[in-house]
């Protein structure tokens, strides 16, 4: 009787785990990501160059690339905590992404002007688990 009381709510209970350690995951990386689209529009102001964050959803994660000078028309990987890309937690990716038309033709990314200001156009992410 008792490893029958166990075996029921062990197969209530472990679902409900998996799943809140899912939205875990895919929370500490939205704040991350968020951590990370600040730290991108400090450093556009501070360096007075265009700043961009870059999506690749193929490899699961993003980067933050600055641009070799005022006119943008090249860029370089910033480190960001350590790293030149930024991989998201296992099991995480980014649903879709919805851009405005970036000055830099159209990549997954979320520009910033030299004054701070984001790129023009709805930018939206969505991650999932």
């Amino acid at each position: 009787m008792v490893l029958a009381i166990i075996a029921v709510m062990t197969s209530v209970l472990v679902p409900n785990v998996r799943g809140n350690l899912k939205g875990v995951r895919v929370r500490e990386a939205a704040l991350t990501l968020a951590e990370h689209v600040r730290y991108a529009q400090m450093l556009a102001v501070e360096q007075g160059r265009p700043v961009r964050v870059a999506i690749d959803r193929e490899r699961r994660g993003y980067q933050v690339e600055v641009a070799d000078d005022a006119s943008g028309a090249s860029f370089h990987t910033a480190a960001v905590s350590g790293e030149a890309f930024i991989r998201l937690a296992e099991g995480v990716e980014f649903k879709s992404v919805e851009t405005g038309v970036a000055p830099d033709g159209g990549r997954d990314s979320l520009w910033f002007e030299p004054a701070g200001a984001w790129s023009s156009g709805r930018t939206a992410w969505w991650l999932r688990g």
